[in-house]
């Protein structure tokens, strides 16, 4: 009977000690962490089945470390320990975290027992079904692959595919690529014919991780990797393989890509109005907080200028200080401007006013001395709106 790994977290050490030995009564090997990081890293080294994780903790949380699980060892099960019930943590563990369970403590030896179990077994009807789910789409790839040398059918459906396919060889030469393959790396079927599937990666070490998991595992699945067109131009696919052997028994890949350079660039301009969002949050925080001492020092130096009889010298001073203050203020200012900016105030405004003025404030400046400066505004024009 198989032995199941679980790896439990939390920073209390003396929760982390008792879970550890009831769930080692339970016949389980057990790992522990005191914190997300030290988890993350553990998780690269052991292969585990179940991660039992307390909700608050410092530098990292249950529910970040459960989405980072989620998306990087998505047939780990998840279970949460909290002594906060809260509907947003719950709400936030389910979506971002999807865990298979919350535990309120103080925890007993019963009710972990079973969530445990229960998980354990949920695990197994889900890899089981995966492996099934796997072995079906090899069965239609399969059958896919012998139709390619009979029917002209299978040809019109990889050629009008959204993604690009191609069909591989056992040491990595390139047999075959569709329009869509041809048009992602800018290269013609003839010149595939003579590229291996390392000629169109950035990283030539890639090929080695991606023989090593065909290897081990017989396929790859939405494998994000760095590749290079014909012209030398870096984009980021996703790619999928699929060994299979034909019908005389060499082992052939179908690989399908899908070009994801554009997409990960939307979602990076979306991190970075996220970032900057923070920003214009901390800086209104920061703004307030100096404004408060601000004004008392500013209120101050008016009362001592009023009420002191101060030497030449010591107005000068003064004046600065008075000067400065009034700077600072307005850099303040400034940030709280950034972190909320007004609303528009939109008016009706006369155009030729605004240019006149303007005009006239030019002439009077020496760099405008020997210039002359005309005006020529269309009647249609003069009245536009304006913030």
């Amino acid at each position: 009977m198989k032995k199941y790994s679980i790896l439990v977290v939390d920073d209390d050490v003396n929760i982390l000690n008792l879970l550890h030995d009831m769930l080692e009564l339970e016949n389980f090997n057990v790992f522990t962490a005191e914190s997300g990081f030290e988890a993350l890293k553990k998780l690269e080294k052991n292969p585990i089945d179940l991660l039992i994780v307390d909700q608050k903790m410092p530098e990292m949380s249950g529910t970040e470390l459960f989405k980072i699980v989620k998306d990087k060892y998505p047939d780990v099960m998840r279970i949460m320990m909290t002594g906060y019930p809260e509907i947003k943590t719950f709400k936030d563990a389910i979506n971002e975290g999807q865990i298979y369970k919350i535990i309120i403590k103080p925890i007993r030896r019963d009710i972990l027992s079973i969530a445990v179990r229960r998980a354990l077994e949920h695990r197994e009807v889900l890899l089981e079904n995966k492996r099934l789910i796997e072995r079906l789409k090899i069965d239609v790839i399969e059958k896919a692959a012998k139709i390619v040398e009979s029917e002209e059918k299978y040809k019109n459906l990889v050629e009008n595919s959204m993604e690009g396919i191609m069909e591989l060889s056992g040491d990595g030469k390139i047999l075959f690529a569709n329009q869509p393959a041809c048009k992602i790396f800018g290269y013609s079927r003839e010149e595939f014919q003579g590229l291996f599937f390392e000629n169109l990666l950035q990283d030539k070490d890639e090929q080695k991780n991606i023989s090593k998991q065909l290897q081990k595992y017989g396929n790859i699945a939405n494998h994000k990797v760095p590749l290079v067109k014909k012209n030398g131009e870096q984009i980021t696919g996703q790619i999928s393989i699929r060994s299979l052997k034909d019908k005389d028994g060499k082992i052939r890949s179908i690989c399908n890509i899908i070009d994801i350079t554009e997409e990960l660039k939307i979602q990076e301009q979306i991190n970075n109005s996220k970032r900057l969002a923070a920003m214009g949050k901390l800086a209104a925080v920061v703004a307030h907080e100096i404004k408060n001492p601000l004004g008392a020092i500013s209120n101050s130096i008016g009362v001592l200028k009023k009420f002191l009889d101060l030497k030449d010298k010591d107005k000068r001073l003064m004046e600065i200080i008075i000067k400065e203050t009034r700077r600072l203020n307005d850099i303040v200012n400034d940030f709280l401007s950034f972190a909320k900016p007004k609303k528009l105030s939109i008016k009706k405004t006369n155009l030729t006013a605004i240019v006149n003025d303007t005009v006239t404030i030019l002439k009077k400046d020496n760099l405008f001395r020997n210039i002359d400066i005309e005006t020529d505004i269309i009647d249609d024009f003069q009245e536009i709106y304006i913030d």
